[in-house]
């Protein structure tokens, strides 16, 4: 799929790198959003932080399904973030932390998909504050929760997804914009903070999918033009809410219990 060329359209997509975190920068993006954007990005932000409570609810009930097999196994419960969710409920410091940056999250990510849906572009500046509004705080929740070796896998995940991206777009430059590789990290680091292990196949099963359901409506449309950003979004958030569920059956289940650890 080929994109279309936008004269002045700013930080386009394929343009280097420009991280300027300026409130003027921040403003003038605000301005170029449809009158409707705020209501999306309420949505949005609203949307982060019940997701919050819900990925901890499915991480407790992956601890608590898969109890018996975890401790027959000589494994631990399901995790959130790699902390048990035992202790992710006895710490409510670093619960309203995760549930704060979840919502700033849902508001960055309803931000981008309005902007690369509607001009093809990921202003560098919204990217920059939305992978920052995530990544920091997690990170200081995993320190506050003393995980920093489940810290450092989701910080691996992030960044091999990064290169990943990054040599797409050396070879597909008109596939994948310079946006879509920013983006990556924090989309990487979404899901990887859920459950480091599961990251691995859960979040390119995601992009499969949601990239071929953007291919068929941008098929529907006859429309040669696919916003990437919106893709990888969507299958960051899918990610997450999977991971608790996968986390539990197979990562503390009966299937690392088998031969897979005894051989």
């Amino acid at each position: 799929m080929v994109r279309r060329s936008r004269p002045n359209a700013g930080n386009s997509r394929r343009s280097g790198p420009d991280f300027g975190p300026g409130s003027g920068r921040f403003a003038a993006e605000f301005a170029r959003l449809p009158r409707a954007a705020p209501a999306w990005l309420a949505v949005g932000g609203v949307l982060g932080a019940v997701l919050a409570g819900l990925l901890g609810a499915l991480a407790t009930w992956a601890e608590v399904s898969h109890r018996t097999a975890a401790e027959a196994s000589g494994l631990a419960g399901g995790t959130f973030g790699g902390a048990s969710t035992t202790a992710w409920l006895e710490a409510p410091a670093g619960l309203a932390i995760v549930v704060l940056s979840f919502a700033l999250f849902g508001v960055g990510t309803a931000w981008l998909i309005v902007a690369d849906v509607r001009e093809r572009r990921l202003p560098n500046t919204v990217v920059l504050w939305a992978t920052a509004a995530l990544v920091v705080p997690l990170s200081a929740v995993s320190l506050l929760w003393g995980i920093p070796g489940e810290l450092a896998l989701s910080w691996a995940a992030a960044l091999t997804f990064a290169a990943v991206a990054l040599g797409a777009w050396l070879l597909w430059p008109a596939h994948v914009g310079a946006g879509d590789v920013k983006l990556t990290p924090a989309t990487a680091f979404l899901p990887a903070w859920m459950q480091p292990e599961a990251v691995w196949f859960l979040l390119p099963v995601w992009l499969m999918g949601a990239l071929t359901v953007a291919g068929v409506i941008a098929l529907l449309r006859r429309s040669r033009d696919l916003a990437f950003g919106p893709v990888l979004l969507v299958a960051s958030w899918g990610a997450a809410l999977t991971s608790p569920m996968l986390a539990g059956p197979l990562l503390t289940g009966p299937l690392l219990a088998g031969p897979l650890i005894s051989g």
